[in-house]
């Protein structure tokens, strides 16, 4: 069973005291621990080896007196937490007790001693080791928690001061990035000044070749106008000269072609040069037939509501493919133009029933100097107008059946008015 009573070491030379001082506790305390020593020395090393809860100490002895054992015992850490209770024979010795308050004593009994007295030194002896022994404790939790948070805070001091250094350097290479940044935006300004300029430049540049490219066509129309009039003449000169005349004739088509050419490359030579616009399909496709004669041929306009960003010559574009089925259709009599979506473009399909495309063709049909009877007029420059706002066109047609072109108009580029699809 757990001993629940003080422990109690007492030192004095007289052996028979401390027989009777052994009793006595015994009696007062049941279950109490009492070491006796006859000098100081071994009551020190006692002390040591019990951890007494209380020290009972003569003042005169032999060696070490009461006051140096006190003095001894407070030194030391070990021990310095148990009270010592002064034994005298001197009742009246005001020195003494003095002495053994400086020395460190926490209580004072004259012998004979009092059984009460005693009792009631040794309890309160034993709550002041337990109190000083808590204190110690309290004292040594804090050290290690103050050691702890110091720790923790020299810890948290460095981190603050590892990230004020990264924060430094993000800082100056923030800057730097700001400078490098403001130098770019400088340097994209200056590009853009210098763009501007060109393109300024660009525009007058084609505005002037404009001016030349109408001189220069109104002069040349003006020249075949005189040409065809000598043509004229000449024929009549010739009447009855019929090698001769031939030769006339075949130059009239010749410069009735030139003079045709010359006409066309005035609705070209803007291609591009204003910028595209929506344009409604069906409204495009009756602009383009009312630059040509189709005769008895039958068309079908299927394009409803549909609207496509498209370069302004889109008219002549479709003029084009109208052309194109009249010159090399061979016996067209219907043409028929409708559409298709998927969910990333509309495509345009323009078919008629005329003789096809061959295979080996389909591709050559759209290079310079290819489809119509002029280059100015053929399937390049509906290609070319058509391109300007990323509009494809193929030849997807079977030989045999008829001319079939796909115009692929991407995303973005189309939309049905009053439908909300777009």
């Amino acid at each position: 069973m757990e001993n629940k009573g003080p422990i109690i070491v007492a030192i004095d030379d007289n052996k028979d005291n401390l027989i009777v001082l052994k009793a006595f506790m015994k009696d007062a305390f049941p279950g109490a621990m009492v070491f006796t020593a006859t000098d100081g020395r071994t009551g020190i090393e006692l002390a040591l080896e019990k951890n007494p809860d209380v020290i009972l100490l003569d003042i005169l002895m032999p060696g070490m007196n009461g006051f140096e054992v006190c003095t001894a015992l407070k030194q030391d850490p070990r021990l310095s937490l148990i009270p010592v209770v002064f034994l005298t024979a001197l009742k009246d010795d005001r020195k003494s007790r003095i002495r053994a308050l400086e020395a460190g004593g926490e209580g004072f009994i004259t012998k004979p001693f009092e059984e009460a007295e005693l009792t009631a030194q040794i309890r309160a002896m034993v709550k002041i080791k337990a109190a000083n022994v808590q204190d110690r404790r309290e004292k040594q939790d804090l050290t290690v928690l103050v050691a702890q948070r110091t720790a923790r805070l020299e810890q948290e001091l460095a981190e603050h001061k590892k990230t004020g250094q990264e924060l430094a350097e993000v800082n100056r290479a923030l800057e730097q990035n700001k400078t490098a940044l403001l130098n770019l935006l400088e340097d994209l300004n200056s590009e853009m000044e210098a763009r501007k300029l060109i393109e300024a430049t660009l525009v007058r540049v084609n505005q002037k070749l404009n001016l030349l490219s109408d001189l220069t066509r109104r002069d040349l129309t003006s020249q075949i106008f005189v040409l065809k009039s000598y043509l004229e003449i000449a024929k009549k000169h010739a009447d009855g000269q019929d090698r001769i005349l031939d030769s006339l004739l075949k130059i009239d088509r010749t410069v009735r072609s030139i003079n045709e050419i010359t006409e066309i490359s005035r609705d070209y030579q803007d291609m591009g040069a204003r910028p595209p616009t929506w344009q409604n399909v069906n409204m495009a496709l009756l602009f383009g037939l009312s630059h040509i004669t189709i005769g008895g041929i039958q068309h079908s306009l299927e394009t409803e509501n549909l609207e496509i960003f498209a370069d302004p010559l889109l008219e002549k574009a479709f003029q084009g493919l109208f052309e194109n089925s009249l010159e090399h259709g061979a016996q067209v009599s219907r043409i028929r133009v409708s559409s298709t979506m998927t969910p990333d473009e509309v495509v345009i399909l323009y078919e008629d029933d005329g003789t096809g495309i061959p295979l080996e063709r389909k591709e050559r049909i759209f290079l310079h100097g290819e489809g119509a009877r002029t280059a100015v007029r053929g399937l390049f420059f509906v290609r070319e107008i058509l391109d300007i706002t990323g509009i494809t066109i193929r030849e997807t047609g079977e030989p045999g059946k008829g001319a079939r072109f796909g115009m692929a108009v991407p995303k973005g580029a189309w939309r049905f008015m009053g439908t909300g699809k777009e």
